[in-house]
């Protein structure tokens, strides 16, 4: 997962993760990609403190699509690979809710990284 930023503090309740989340979501959209990238970084590191690291797979799932747009599609496809990891993981365990949308929306950002790859290398 992404490195920490132990210059930020952490939120004092789940009012402030939900803003944050909020924020990123907002940068994404209006296609504010670096700010997303570092919100979302932000959120995993948060989630996995509070919740442990299973907790942020819905980030990373946003930080890879932030990361793809961006053009930094090799570590978009390594983030988005671990996303599906975990998908896999939890219908092996039997819980498969919402596991289908997940996986294809998941799929086409690995599809996204992988293309970007090949049209970026020389």
């Amino acid at each position: 997962m992404p490195e920490a930023n132990a210059s930020s503090p952490l939120p004092a309740n789940t009012a402030s993760l939900d803003a944050l989340e909020s924020q990123a979501a907002s940068f994404y959209q209006f296609a504010k990609y670096d700010e997303a990238e570092h919100a979302y970084r932000r959120l995993i590191e948060l989630h996995a403190e509070k919740d442990g690291n299973e907790a942020t797979y819905r980030d990373s799932y946003n930080l890879s699509a932030a990361l793809a747009k961006q053009g930094k599609f090799s570590e978009a496809e390594a983030m988005i690979r671990q996303v599906l990891a975990f998908l896999v993981s939890r219908v092996k365990e039997g819980n498969v809710d919402n596991y289908e949308a997940q996986e294809v929306a998941a799929h086409k950002i690995l599809e996204e990284a992988v293309a970007g790859q090949r049209t970026s290398e020389p």
